[in-house]
């Protein structure tokens, strides 16, 4: 930034500065308002964003199709590995099945491949099982799946189908 602001002022630019988070370094131009290359009169404007060296936070919305036949309530556990490694942990509120076929629920966290486990618990048992491992990309609110991914597996680790009943011979 300090480069960019003093060929500004040498080319004879009114330079102001502001920082932004960005996944740049810290001190590189991210953004400038007026483009690479145009011609502008001697004692324009010149606004030069540069990143401050803090990753933008974001959100990534998670949608889960749940089984038709899972019966109880349950919760979706999320834990967004963070950089010191340390897991956040981030919990969907309790809900019900089968009155819900899907579940959307918002995560939040800062990066851009960061990996995140996603639990079913299971709130009648406290059964948990893993449904997959994913990378998260929080500035562009995006997810894609690294490993299982398996909803309908871990409903079934955790108890959520029952046994139908069946009634003893006479």
């Amino acid at each position: 930034v300090d480069e960019a602001f003093m060929r500004a002022d040498y080319a004879g630019l009114k330079v102001t500065t502001k920082d932004a988070a960005s996944y740049e370094p810290e001190g590189q131009v991210i953004k400038q308002s007026i483009e690479s290359g145009e011609k502008v009169e001697k004692g324009t404007e010149l606004e030069l964003t540069f990143s401050n060296g803090k990753k933008p936070d974001g959100e990534v919305e998670f949608v889960v199709d749940l089984p038709a036949e899972a019966n109880g309530r349950f919760t979706i556990a999320f834990m967004v590995q963070q950089e010191d490694g340390t897991p956040n942990i981030q919990e969907s509120p309790k809900f019900y099945c089968p009155e819900y076929a899907q579940l959307k629920q918002p995560v939040i966290g800062s990066g851009e491949n960061v990996n995140v486990t996603v639990m079913v618990i299971n709130e009648g048992n406290q059964k948990r099982a893993q449904i997959g491992t994913y990378s998260f990309n929080f500035a562009e609110g995006k997810y894609t799946c690294l490993s299982d991914g398996d909803v309908r597996r871990a409903f079934e680790a955790v108890g959520a189908f029952p046994e139908p009943e069946t009634e003893a011979p006479t």
